[in-house]
């Protein structure tokens, strides 16, 4: 053999896996702050970046500058609740949004009103979690990697 060793297909899988987004966007840095730590908390190990407003999330979903480059995510928590442009009118504008329309990017809502749960669902979210702090943060988060993860579909 010429001094390049041969690794198997499991092996590869073992030790290669692609490049996961979970994009937050919140307005509150210290329940966004909270949201990246308990996933790390619960073992989730995708890259977690946080966007403070809709505008930015609009930029950055649909690669304009300064994220040309920017990986997919796989999975969107999103505040309904975020100033100028709202979370419902993000959302709305996500689904319509050709990349995002069939929705392989799940949406997750932060949210607790009966109102505002139903207009997420009418506007394409997948899942609703409402808002946990503390310990049933942490068993939220757990609760939300499990189910996506059974839900996953490759892309």
């Amino acid at each position: 053999m010429s001094g390049v060793e041969c690794i198997e297909a499991a092996q590869i899988s073992s030790i290669w896996r692609p490049f996961y987004l979970i994009l937050i966007i919140e307005d509150e840095l210290p329940l966004a702050h909270a949201l990246q730590q308990a996933l790390r908390e619960v073992g989730v190990t995708d890259d977690t970046m946080v966007l403070e407003d809709a505008e930015s999330a609009v930029h950055y979903l649909s690669a304009q500058p300064p994220y040309q480059n920017r990986p997919v995510p796989r999975l969107i928590l999103l505040d309904l609740s975020l100033p100028l442009m709202g979370g419902l009118e993000l959302l709305y504008w996500l689904r319509a949004f050709e990349e995002f329309a069939v929705s392989s990017t799940p949406v997750i809502v932060l949210e607790d009103s009966p109102e505002l749960i139903a207009m997420a669902y009418d506007g394409g979210a997948n899942s609703v979690f409402a808002r946990a702090e503390g310990g049933a943060l942490l068993e939220q988060m757990r609760t939300l990697d499990e189910f996506w993860r059974a839900c996953e579909s490759p892309r």
